[in-house]
This record gives C-alpha cells, structure tokens and sequence, in this order.
C-alpha cells in the first residue's frame, strides 16, 4: 500500500491498522503545506466522487493499494473555479438563448427538459461565486462602485430564476423564452463582473491558512 500526496510518496509506517479518513487527517496535519486543503482523492487510479466519498473514507486504508491525496492553494482553486464559472456562466447564456428559440418554434417538450440542464448550471455558477467570496472573507455589505452591495449584485440573476419558475408554473412559454434570450444576458452581467472581481482579489491578497483548515476539514 503506498500513499501519494500530489504524486508525491509518503512513507506509509505511520498509516497501519487506520482508515482512510483517519489516513487523509494524518496527511493533512503533518504533511500539507500551509496555505493548501485537500481537494481530491483517488483510490487505486479511480478518483472518488463526492457521493462515494464517506463509504470509502470508512475503508481501513489496506484495502487499496495505492491513495493518492491531491491539494492546491487557495488561489490556485480559487482562479480556477473563476475560470470554469466564467465558461459555464457563458454557456448558460448560449444554452438560455438556443432553448428560446426552441420554444418559439413549438419544440417545448425538448425545451423544457433541456432548461432543467441550464437552471442547474446556473446554480452552480452562483454558489461557487458565493463560496469563493465567503473563502475570501469579503462582506456581504460592501459596496461596488455601482452602488449595489455584494448580496444585491449576486441575488440580482436568482430573481432571474424566479422570473423562470414563475413561467413555467404558469405555461407561459411566450414570457419564458423573452426572460431566456433577452433577461438572462443582461442579468448575469453583475454574475461578470463579481468574476473579475474576485479574480483581482485572489491576485491581491494572501488567503489566511484559518479559512484553509475549514475547507480540510469539509473535504474529508
């Protein structure tokens, strides 16, 4: 058995008789570097998804043969994170705009099911900004040069989802495909600009090591 962090391998006498999470903790404590949490694990070449990740941290560590532990710095994670929201956020907005058109045409069946894959992209946009702005510890009541504070500039796209919901309860597929090919652009436009922003921040200011012990103890 052989335990590797970031490819790295550690030597496994301290690992006897434990199990992975407790491997993982031992890891974290007397190897990590500051600054870094534990964002990965793959057992035996096969990354553990997020919905496998408790069933195998209760494995006693001999049952793989190989565990690789993968970190990153916050921002490292962070940038990146920016950069998948920004593509996601543009795609979204792509998707939004094709699945309008299919509304328009009468293809409403499709165009619901495939808004079910666009609204959850959404959301997955807004909380990993949500997250990235609470690992940054910025306060929710400051204030861009716009005027707005950070909560109003990121539940300004959710009334979009709203707006959404309220259509699709409604079968108002003529209001749906307005708020897909013309409100959603223009809303996410503050989504854009919190991006940049953090961004700019992660390129300014040193992350504290306090947020990264929370975020190591979350992964495991």
């Amino acid at each position: 058995m052989d335990v590797y962090l970031d490819n790295k391998l550690i030597p496994t006498s301290e690992f006897s008789g434990i199990t992975i999470e407790e491997t993982v903790q031992s890891i974290r404590g007397n190897h990590c570097p500051d600054g870094t949490l534990i964002v990965g694990l793959s057992c035996d070449g096969q990354e553990v998804p997020s919905g496998a990740m408790t069933e195998t941290m209760d494995k006693q560590i001999s049952t793989v043969d190989r565990l690789d532990i993968i970190t990153a710095t916050y921002p490292v994670l962070i940038t990146g994170t920016m950069d998948e929201a920004s593509e996601a956020l543009h795609q979204t907005i792509d998707d939004g705009k094709r699945i309008a058109g299919m509304l328009v045409s009468g293809n409403t069946p499709e165009a619901i099911r495939q808004l079910g894959d666009c609204v959850r992209a959404f959301q997955q946009v807004h909380d990993a900004i949500g997250k990235s702005l609470q690992i940054l510890q910025i306060d929710n009541d400051l204030r861009w040069s716009e005027g707005d504070s950070l909560a109003q500039s990121l539940a300004k796209p959710r009334e979009v989802l709203t707006d959404i919901k309220d259509a699709l309860q409604n079968s108002d597929h003529v209001r749906l495909a307005d708020i897909l090919e013309y409100e959603l652009e223009r809303a996410t436009a503050d989504w854009e600009d919190l991006i940049e922003r953090i961004r700019n921040e992660v390129a300014e200011t040193d992350v504290g090591d306090s947020s990264g012990s929370k975020e190591c103890d979350a992964a495991s």
